[in-house]
Parts: structure tokens; sequence; C-alpha cells
């Protein structure tokens, strides 16, 4: 495999430990909120001197597919009622 490709199977995983889990660790699915999802991503735009990640809004889009695609899982398994990613405002 080419360097390129190991980095990009390793980015999600990268994402997922280092900015969902911490966020969003704690909260149970059934108790999250599209708020929750919204603030989490303002977080994550803001600069890190406003006390944020500073990461870019493609990198948050790509968080919140991810998020998204999780709780859709969720969701058919009956494991919430909704996917409150649906109603989030990914970052433009």
């Amino acid at each position: 495999m080419r360097l390129h490709v190991l980095a990009q199977l390793r980015a999600p995983r990268l994402a997922h430990r280092n900015h969902v889990v911490p966020a969003l660790g704690n909260k149970r699915l059934q108790d999250l909120t599209a708020r929750d999802l919204n603030q989490f991503y303002a977080r994550l735009l803001a600069t890190p001197d406003d006390g944020g990640a500073g990461l870019a809004a493609k990198t948050v889009r790509y968080i919140h597919t991810t998020v998204q695609c999780a709780l859709r899982d969720a969701e058919r398994w009956g494991l919430v009622q909704r996917n409150v990613a649906r109603a989030a405002n990914a970052p433009k």
C-alpha cells in the first residue's frame, strides 16, 4: 500500500480518537442533541486562541459525516429514535 492510502485509512480513526471521543464520548446516544453537535462543530472550528481545535471546515464536515453515519446505524439498530446529526448544521 502506498503512504497516501495509509494516511487516508488512518484519518477516520484519528479524528474519532482525537476529537469525537473526548468531546462526546461521555454522552449517552439517546441524550445527544443537534445542539450538542452544533456546539461541538463550533469548538472544532474555533481557533486555539479561542479555546478551539482550529480545524478546517472540510475536516469538520468529514467528522460530521462520520458522526452522521454512526448515528444512522444506531437508528437502524434501534439504539436511538432519530439521527440528530441530520438536524445539526455541518460547516460549509
